[in-house]
């Protein structure tokens, strides 16, 4: 008998053959990446009191509720942005009415009345919980919040109420 050696480059096939193996075995015994339903954070979804918070905050910063002060500033701002030409201003008709479009709606998102009527929609928008209840727990969190002149307060739960 006479004993064979193994010349390098059958070594390097071998042992790419059992690398391949031993791949294709670890990649056969963890299938997926956890696999399963995706389980979600529940404390990432909305609320009816989280959205009064959002109310609250959206509130506070209508400029109908800023300083005279703060009032000032912006206009300021406002004034020297509009004499800067625009680098990134669309030419064309369809941007055009689409500016015209955004700038009648930004004004009617800034009123109290438009918060209002995005906090009604968005109520009736929850998922195994119906638009009452919901209604019921945002007015009992308004009724909760300091921020809120009494005036509006009420103006709000009469129409989140109706």
């Amino acid at each position: 008998m006479t004993r064979q050696t193994l010349s390098p480059q059958r070594l390097k096939w071998i042992f790419l053959a059992i690398s391949a193996a031993a791949t294709v075995a670890a990649s056969a015994a963890t299938p997926g990446c956890g696999g399963g339903e995706p389980e979600f954070d529940k404390s990432a979804l909305h609320t009816p009191e989280t959205l009064v918070q959002e109310f609250v905050q959206r509130y506070k910063n209508l400029p109908e509720r800023a300083s005279a002060r703060a009032k000032a500033a912006a206009a300021k701002s406002e004034k020297a942005i509009a004499s800067l030409p625009d680098p990134d201003a669309p030419s064309g008709k369809s941007a055009q009415k689409e500016a015209a479009v955004k700038s009648k709606m930004a004004p009617q998102a800034q009123t109290l009345d438009g918060l209002i009527a995005s906090l009604d929609q968005r109520l009736g928008e929850f998922r195994g919980i119906s638009k009452a209840d919901a209604v019921k727990q945002a007015v009992a969190a308004l009724e909760k919040a300091p921020e809120l002149k009494p005036d509006d307060r009420k103006v709000v739960v009469e129409r989140l109420s109706k």
